[in-house]
């Protein structure tokens, strides 16, 4: 009995072993009418300190990108990303964007025309009282999707997004480390005005 039941026990941690070493599941996915693209607001785009609960509200924001046919990894890039006309709690934000290093990233398999996806590398300057208050945020990602038969690329929350520098000009009620956040919605369209296609299994 003995050496049956060490002889299952083995088994079953070579078992274990087995799935534990095993690869995940990788997707795949390929895009169609991609190339050099475009996006426009739709709607406003806010940049969040979420633990001080402060939104800066942009009414306007475009950008440019690279979404190229195939199956690229990543799926797409930033060129740039500029928002403006930006106000929260009366006061007047300027924001800039750093997509140097952006990435356009496919996470899950599409469902009815709709990908989830992230946007990582992407860093947010932020200015106020005239530029008494400065602050930085960055890192993780921004997660959401995007909807091939409108080009709707919508963030909805992010994931390991901070204050990483704030100057002293912001009265402590901004502070390093806080949570932060972009949400909205931009419209992308390609060289003949319709919308990468991106189908991932």
């Amino acid at each position: 009995m003995r050496r049956i039941a060490a002889a299952a026990t083995v088994a079953g941690a070579g078992a274990l072993a087995l799935v534990l070493s095993s690869p995940a599941l990788a997707l795949s996915w390929s895009v169609t009418g991609g190339g050099s693209v475009t996006a426009v607001n739709s709607g406003n785009i806010n940049f969040q300190d979420v633990t001080a609960g402060i939104t800066a509200a942009c009414t306007s924001g475009s950008g440019t990108g690279s979404v190229p046919n195939g199956s690229n990894t990543p799926v797409g890039t930033l060129s740039s990303l500029s928002l403006s006309s930006c106000t929260g709690a009366g006061i007047s934000f300027t924001l800039t964007v750093n997509v140097a290093s952006s990435a356009i990233n496919v996470t899950g398999p599409t469902v009815s025309g709709v990908t989830p996806g992230s946007i990582t590398g992407i860093t947010v300057n932020a200015s106020a009282l005239g530029g008494l208050c400065k602050l930085t945020a960055g890192g993780g990602s921004l997660n959401g999707s995007y909807t091939n038969a409108t080009g709707a690329l919508t963030t909805t929350g992010a994931t390991g997004v901070t204050v990483t520098s704030v100057t002293a000009g912001c009265l402590g009620l901004v502070k390093k480390n806080d949570v932060a956040n972009l949400t909205g919605t931009f419209i992308v369209s390609n060289g003949s005005g319709g919308h990468p296609q991106i189908t991932a299994v």
